[in-house]
C-alpha cells in the first residue's frame, strides 16, 4: 500500500522555538488578495506620469528653440552693427548677457511656471556668439590679420594717385 506524504512538515517544539525560525519548512507568507479593478485614484496617477514626447511635440519644441536662438543672434547682430559687442572696447556684452541669463535660470529653476529652460537656451546662444567672436579674433591675431583691422588705411584711389605724383594731401 502506498503511503501519502503530508503536505506540510511541522517541526517538533523545542526550547529554542521562541527565537524565530530559519528553517525551510516555515510557513509561507499569506497569499496576496486578488487584484480588483483599478480605482479612480490609480487612473489619475497614471495621467500624472511623464510620457515621452512624440514627434509633433519634439518638432514644435525644436522650432521654438531655433526661433529663440535666431532672435538672440539677430539682437546681438544688431547691437554689434550699431555699437559693437565690446562695451568700451573691453567688456563683452554677449559674454555678460550669457552670464546673467545663466544666473537667472538658476534662480528660476524648480518653479512650475518658471522659464529656466528658456533662460538657459538664451544663455547658450549668447555663449555661442561670444565663443565664435573670441575664437575668430584669436585666429585673426595669430594669422596677422589684426593689423589690417586696427590700422586705418587710405583706400581712396584719387588720394593715392595724388600722393604718388607728389601732391601733399591735408589730413
Amino acid at each position: 500500500m502506498l503511503a501519502l506524504r503530508p503536505t506540510r512538515f511541522v517541526a517538533p517544539q523545542s526550547q529554542f522555538s521562541g527565537y524565530g525560525s530559519i528553517a525551510p519548512w516555515a510557513s509561507p507568507p499569506p497569499p496576496e488578495p486578488a487584484s480588483s479593478k483599478p480605482s479612480l485614484w490609480d487612473w489619475y496617477k497614471t495621467l500624472q506620469e511623464p510620457k515621452p514626447a512624440g514627434p509633433i511635440e519634439s518638432a514644435v519644441t525644436g522650432l521654438r528653440q531655433n526661433a529663440e536662438g535666431m532672435a538672440v543672434g539677430g539682437a546681438l547682430g544688431f547691437i554689434d552693427g550699431e555699437f559693437g559687442l565690446d562695451l568700451k572696447g573691453k567688456y563683452p556684452i554677449d559674454g555678460i548677457l550669457a552670464f546673467f541669463f545663466y544666473l537667472w535660470s538658476i534662480r528660476d529653476a524648480g518653479k512650475p511656471e518658471g522659464f529656466a529652460a528658456d533662460l538657459r537656451a538664451i544663455s547658450q546662444s549668447c555663449s555661442t556668439v561670444f565663443a565664435f567672436r573670441k575664437t575668430r579674433d584669436w585666429r585673426e591675431n595669430a594669422n596677422g590679420k589684426a593689423e589690417a583691422k586696427s590700422i586705418p588705411r587710405n583706400t581712396d584711389p584719387i588720394i593715392a594717385a595724388g600722393e604718388a605724383v607728389g601732391v601733399k594731401v591735408p589730413a
